[in-house]
């Protein structure tokens, strides 16, 4: 076992849930897998199995879901999927904390009527804010369109907040980054690039991947000392204020994750992800796991839906932090809450 392990705790850790309505996508972001956060392009473009995938939400919420994240792909693409969707998860019950992630290219022209929607985060991926740069990374030239798109968001009052992935092609403009989401008042979260070998085996992570310790290091002289968001799930988080209203959160995968007894049995155990969320696929695939371990995949059915949920609540209880190297922030229970 690499790392110190810190106990394993015996409660269970109450993961989000990731709802990817779509495997497709409008860009070709370099690093993306294909089919999305489903992390497996047939399972993806399954067909759309909404009232499973409903049926599921809707019993994960009754055993204390809690965090609902909208995805694909991108859900924009799909609204005749996305806006019947929304109706029918907040009609009863509804996630006390519902998030969308989009690469907000289409925002400005959805914006006002998902304002309709209880939202507490719209999370728009945006890694560079200059247009070559832009150009490169995703494949498409539509940069201002993010830009309207992010502008409309907050001016129908959608709590919109910027996801950046820090590769070595965005690493030279992140500052550029961290003052644009000054400039919109907006929370940026910073991530870093995980490799998943079960997608891309070719050494792209060696040409894609760019430590945060330098960047981190630039932001504590700006901001000030960070303070640690610790979920009890995933990756602590090294967050700083910025003094007007607004956070910056940097994702460094490597000081490490939390994991269960499923991971153990894996080839990629430990990985740089560990146990966090629950994806449900279009067609009503459920993982709890995002390297894409295919003996952890369930298809639901529809006398089966309790039994998933409480297959998926057992992965998730007795979680234990494995820790790398951690040069920039101190791991412990500080700050734990469920902003992911």
């Amino acid at each position: 076992m690499n790392g110190t392990e810190i106990g394993r705790s015996v409660e269970l850790v109450m993961p989000s849930v990731t709802c990817c309505l779509t495997g497709a996508c409008n860009l070709r972001c370099v690093y993306c897998r294909p089919g999305g956060e489903s992390g497996d392009a047939g399972v993806a473009q399954a067909k759309w199995d909404r009232n499973l995938v409903l049926a599921f939400l809707a019993q994960f919420r009754r055993v204390g879901g809690r965090v609902l994240r909208v995805t694909g792909g991108e859900p924009l693409i799909v609204p005749r999927r996305l806006f019947p969707f929304l109706d029918a998860v907040t009609e009863n019950d509804p996630y006390p904390d519902m998030r969308l992630a989009t690469n907000g290219v289409y925002l400005a022209r959805w914006a006002e009527q998902l304002a309709s929607y209880p939202f507490s985060d719209v999370r728009i991926s945006l890694d560079t804010v200059d247009s070559y740069a832009y150009l490169r990374i995703t494949g498409r030239d539509a940069l201002n369109d993010v830009f309207e798109g992010i502008e409309r968001g907050i001016e129908v009052g959608l709590p919109i907040s910027i996801n950046a992935v820090l590769t070595t092609m965005s690493f030279a403009g992140m500052e550029a980054m961290v003052d644009f989401a000054l400039q919109c008042k907006v929370n940026l979260k910073i991530l870093d690039y995980v490799h998943h070998e079960s997608i891309r085996s070719d050494g792209s992570e060696s040409s894609l991947y760019a430590s945060p310790d330098n960047l981190i290091e630039r932001l504590r002289a700006r901001f000030g000392k960070p303070t640690t968001k610790n979920l009890g799930r995933g990756i602590p988080m090294t967050v700083f204020s910025t003094g007007a209203g607004t956070t910056v959160i940097v994702k460094d995968g490597t000081v490490g994750t939390r994991f269960g007894v499923i991971c153990e049995k894996c080839g990629k155990y430990p990985c740089r992800e560990g146990l966090v969320t629950c994806t449900v696929t279009p067609g009503a695939w459920v993982m709890p796991c995002s390297v894409g371990r295919k003996d952890l995949r369930m298809a639901l059915k529809p006398s089966g839906v309790k039994d998933a949920v409480r297959v998926i609540l057992g992965y998730f209880t007795g979680l234990r932090f494995e820790a790398r190297a951690c040069s920039n922030c101190e791991i412990g229970d500080q700050n734990r809450d469920d902003a992911a």
